[in-house]
């Protein structure tokens, strides 16, 4: 039984690190969407 605890754990650890990665992506492309349109016409031109 300590052994199935101990992979659940593992599991959750890595469940959360996942989701963890996954909220710094999607508040990374949110903030080059917001940020990119103000640069883009500087680089257009």
């Amino acid at each position: 039984t300590f052994v199935v605890i101990e992979s659940n754990l593992a599991i959750l650890q890595r469940v959360s690190i996942v989701s963890i990665a996954v909220r710094y992506i999607i508040l990374g492309t949110g903030l080059s969407l917001l940020i990119y349109p103000s640069i883009a016409p500087f680089q257009s031109s």
